[in-house]
């Protein structure tokens, strides 16, 4: 069972780019991080989407996020999640970069946002919590498929 589980019924997709960044943790951190480059792609998709505006911007990940933060659809923590999840998904695309320790803050990050974006978009009615869903915080990592 993936950590990203909770999104499937509604965030099909982004459900199944966590699921798939977690199977690549201890085998290619380098695709965790670009699964989860793509995830933070979708989600901000999604939120022009959602959100029914169209998008003013060049079309790139970092000036959506600047114009999201500016026009107050993100938080700035939220905003800050995303350019980790877009800078370290650039480095590992283009650069072959995979240090195991940065795909594991990238998994947590996205984790962190798919629960605001759930409350936020999907199901208010949501009950956040730590990965695997206890409600705490650095204890879910043994629920990462192959953590050791």
């Amino acid at each position: 069972m993936s950590n990203f589980s909770f999104l499937e019924k509604q965030f099909p997709l982004l459900a199944e780019l966590g699921e798939k960044a977690e199977q690549y943790l201890y085998t290619d951190p380098n695709t965790t991080m670009f699964k989860l480059r793509s995830l933070g792609e979708k989600m901000v998709e999604l939120m022009f989407q959602y959100d029914k505006e169209m998008d003013p911007t060049d079309h790139t990940q970092v000036a959506r996020i600047r114009w999201l933060l500016a026009e107050d659809y993100l938080l700035p923590q939220e905003a800050k999640s995303l350019t980790i999840l877009r800078k370290l998904g650039n480095q590992a695309v283009h650069d072959d970069y995979s240090p195991l320790e940065d795909a594991k803050l990238c998994l947590r990050v996205a984790y962190s946002l798919c629960q605001w974006f759930m409350v936020t978009y999907g199901d208010y009615h949501y009950v956040l919590g730590g990965l695997g869903g206890s409600g705490g915080g650095d204890e879910m990592l043994p629920l990462f498929p192959m953590m050791a």
